[in-house]
């Protein structure tokens, strides 16, 4: 979910003429997206995959915030809104994992590049 509100605030902010607080939430929903295709792959570690899942479920709380200030007059302000709690945990978070762990898709056993995502393109005729 989080991946195809990353992209439909991209695609969305391309139509403001302030995009600001769109871009704001498409960033934070790649981090989101990151952290949860880290966490996707994680084995044998009961321990660290719930406290990855409590991170996320946080973090999606907080986006539904930042929707809700979407259109009002007060700005989406994600710096302001994070605590140093949540980032703390977030840079905990990340600190844990390894080189090895993947932050996209893979393809072939290989890490998603954007070469290889314009040569699938190429391939399906697109």
């Amino acid at each position: 979910v989080v991946d195809r509100i990353m992209g439909g605030a991209k695609s969305i902010a391309l139509t403001l003429d302030d995009p600001t607080d769109v871009n704001s939430i498409a960033a934070y929903a790649e981090l989101c997206k990151a952290v949860g295709y880290k966490g996707s792959q994680i084995e044998d570690n009961e321990e660290f995959y719930n406290i990855v899942v409590a991170l996320l479920l946080d973090a999606t709380e907080m986006l539904q915030l930042f929707f809700e200030k979407l259109g009002s007059e007060t700005n989406v302000n994600i710096k302001a809104t994070l605590k140093d709690t949540f980032l703390d945990r977030l840079r905990w978070v990340s600190a844990q994992f390894g080189e090895n762990v993947r932050s996209s898709v893979a393809i072939e056993g290989k890490k998603a590049s954007q070469t290889q995502i314009d040569d699938l393109l190429k391939n399906l005729g697109l």
